[in-house]
């Protein structure tokens, strides 16, 4: 993929993150693939723009973690994450 699809995370109390990603319906399976082991916590439509937005959650051990997935997904041109404060 050359176009990195656009997204947003946020971290719970709870120590869990959320992804949220809103992309054209033909790229959801390479979602699906990317978040493997992530729960599928939610799904919509934006009928204005004809975009699919998935909602994954997961909880990690350590922050780092996480961090070295945001940064394998932008440098394997699958996603770009930018954080929800």
């Amino acid at each position: 993929m050359s176009v990195l699809i656009e997204g947003s995370y946020w971290k719970t109390e709870e120590g869990e993150y959320n992804v949220q990603i809103s992309c054209d319906p033909k790229q959801s399976e390479i979602l699906y693939e990317a978040f493997q082991g992530w729960f599928n916590v939610a799904e919509g439509v934006d009928s204005r723009k004809e975009k699919k937005i998935l909602i994954f959650r997961k909880a990690f051990c350590a922050q780092e973690e996480f961090t070295k997935l945001v940064a394998e997904l932008k440098h394997n041109n699958i996603i770009n994450l930018k954080e929800i404060t």
